[in-house]
């Protein structure tokens, strides 16, 4: 389905640099994103010691999360080159330039995650909520309604506790389509 993915998983590197942190260094990257809490120095400290795109992209979510737009920013770069213009880094660029008040770079780098996702290469889940920061609710619930049809993993667990979908999660058709996915506990604008 995303064969990037598949082809990257299997060494674990791309072009000399190692692409996928361990589960624990994930694991940790992502609670601080969803606590945004990023002034933790273990974050920084785990994108250095551990210097992959992955790793890069949950501490410029944190960093953005917490409203550190400028560093968030200059991590997802590196993610992005790191991991050659990966949807995920592109992704929450697009979401930091939205929230840094900066909308032209936002739709710049959100209409190359739209040409991007036409190779089929792009999760729906990841663009969902770019394209609520960078063009739109109406957009992002057709998309949100594509990961439900695709069956894409990741938005089972975006949809309830991403913070990039915080805005998503006030519009109440986004509500509706959640509600399809039958999620226990699953309260819609929380």
């Amino acid at each position: 389905m995303y064969p990037h993915w598949r082809r990257s998983r299997v060494s674990g590197w791309r072009g000399g640099v190692r692409v996928f942190p361990s589960k624990a260094e994930t694991k940790s990257a992502r609670g601080r994103c969803k606590a945004r809490r990023c002034d933790d120095p273990r974050g920084h400290t785990a994108a250095r010691r551990h210097p992959t795109a992955l790793a890069h992209y949950c501490l410029a979510n944190a960093l953005q999360c917490a409203g550190r737009n400028e560093e968030a920013v200059a991590i997802a770069e590196k993610a992005l080159q790191m991991s050659q213009r990966h949807s995920w880094a592109l992704s929450i660029l697009v979401s930091t330039y939205a929230a840094w008040g900066k909308p032209e770079q936002s739709r710049a780098l959100y209409k190359e995650l739209a040409d991007f996702s036409t190779t089929g290469c792009v999760q729906p889940s990841m663009r969902c909520s770019a394209a609520a920061d960078a063009v739109g609710l109406d957009e992002a619930i057709a998309i949100a309604q594509r990961a439900i049809d695709d069956r894409d993993p990741f938005f089972v667990m975006q949809a309830r506790t991403w913070p990039g979908y915080d805005r998503l999660r006030t519009d109440p058709r986004f509500g509706d389509l959640v509600r399809q996915l039958q999620l226990p506990n699953y309260q819609p604008g929380r």
